[in-house]
């Protein structure tokens, strides 16, 4: 269900008196707009000169968190039928989809899709072998030929070649040059079926075998502003699992420098 429907549904029924959700949305939110811009300006012209005017400040910090609090309120108690709604159309629907998911295969290697990537596979192999039969064959008739050619040209520098050899020499090169095509045109059919077809797609897949020498690689690489990020996140949340008074004693990890500095906080 789309969120135009369940705004749909959940509309008064016929013969109320009530507006439309968007309307009624707005008439709404106009008074907190209206706070919202007036807090907004006074913030703007905020500075702070001496001990009164951060008091002011700390006072309007306090005002800002109440009016969030009450936007917040207001917006969860217009969100609860909706949510409400939403939850139970959920708890219907997707058990059923999650579990056609997990038939059809999460992943190309997984469920059904696994089944026909290992059968296509096999399918693959199969024809690679038959070009490699043929490959080979097409060489052996290749030397042939090109042994069947200086022949034919040995005897006919001589004085001593016929026409029925050089055409021999010119048919077995024909035939190692059909043997050719007949090798790179064998590939398997896709599987057609009434529902649909099998094709095959090159997908990349990576995993890491040597963690130290990949992270090696990535400080040398162009992605060092994103792999110090992602390792700076790490960090982070070890050393709030240590806890601030562990920080504050000495952390030891090299190439990190941790330490607590002392920010500003309205209770």
């Amino acid at each position: 269900m789309s969120d135009n429907q369940l705004a749909r549904e959940l509309e008064p029924g016929i013969g109320h008196n009530q507006p439309p959700l968007g309307e009624r949305l707005a008439e709404e939110v106009a008074p907190l707009k209206a706070r919202l811009e007036e807090l907004a300006g006074v913030a703007a012209t905020a500075i702070i000169i001496d001990d009164e005017s951060a008091a002011k400040i700390v006072d309007l910090v306090g005002l800002c968190r109440a009016h969030r609090g009450e936007v917040e309120a207001q917006r969860n108690a217009a969100r609860a039928p909706y949510t409400e709604t939403l939850k139970t159309i959920d708890q219907a629907y997707k058990p059923i989809a999650d579990a056609l998911t997990e038939i059809i295969g999460v992943d190309a290697r997984s469920g059904l899709r696994g089944t026909l990537t290992l059968y296509e596979r096999k399918r693959a192999a199969e024809a690679q072998a038959e070009r490699d039969r043929i490959t080979a064959e097409q060489n052996r008739r290749q030397a042939e030929a090109e042994a069947a050619r200086r022949a034919a040209e040995e005897k006919k520098a001589t004085g001593s070649g016929s026409v029925a050899e050089e055409l021999a020499a010119m048919q077995a090169e024909d035939a190692a040059e059909r043997l050719g095509r007949q090798a790179a045109g064998i590939r398997p059919e896709p599987v057609r079926a009434a529902l649909g077809q099998v094709s095959t797609q090159r997908q990349i897949v990576c995993e890491i075998t040597d963690l130290r020498k990949a992270c090696g690689w990535l400080i040398k690489s162009p992605l060092v502003p994103t792999l110090k990020q992602v390792v700076k996140e790490i960090f982070t949340r070890h050393l709030r699992n240590l806890g601030v008074d562990t920080v504050a004693r000495g952390v030891d990890i090299p190439g990190v420098e941790a330490k607590i500095e002392n920010v500003a906080r309205v209770r």
